[in-house]
Formats: C-alpha cells, structure tokens, sequence
C-alpha cells in the first residue's frame, strides 16, 4: 500500500522544494521545462521571500531565481489553479 507522500507530485509544495535543492536535478528540470530561455544558473529560495511594493499592495512570492545566457533573470512560480488573467498581470 502506497503512503500518502508517494502520491504527490512536484506541484507539492513540499516536493517542489525537495527538487529545487538538488541543485543538479532542479537545473535540468527548469531546462526541460524552458528550453528556449538557455537557463545556465539558478537559486533556489529555502524559504520562499514575500515581497511588497507598497504599504497598501498584494505581495509577490518568489520561489526559484534562474538567469539565462544572456544574463536576464527570471522568477519561477509553482501554479497549481488555472489563472487566464495571470499572464496580463505579469505582461501589461
């Protein structure tokens, strides 16, 4: 009989960071994932940063930092709820 944690996938929270701090594996896996961005480095945050712009704004929650070959940095999230409006939040 399976334990429950043999169920999850990487879109556990728990698992998600598990991967992340393999730092070998994780990088392989963000290249597979985003291939076209030639991903060469990444920092994982332990524990994810909650960051506020102002006073009276929603906060932004970085999880995995990557840069790509030409030294532009990304911010990669773990979604796990369908979020159409996400992209035009992200891409005025």
């Amino acid at each position: 009989m399976n334990s429950k944690w043999e169920t999850l996938g990487i879109t556990n929270d728990f698992i998600f960071g598990a991967v992340m701090q393999m730092h070998d594996n994780a990088l392989h896996l963000i290249q597979a994932i985003l291939p076209d961005l030639n991903i060469k480095s990444y920092k994982f945050l332990n524990t994810p940063k909650d960051v506020k712009v102002k006073y009276d704004q929603r906060g932004v929650r970085f999880d995995v930092f990557v840069e790509d070959d030409n030294g532009r940095v990304y911010d990669i999230e773990m979604q796990v709820t369908n979020q159409e409006s996400f992209g035009r939040i992200t891409n005025p």
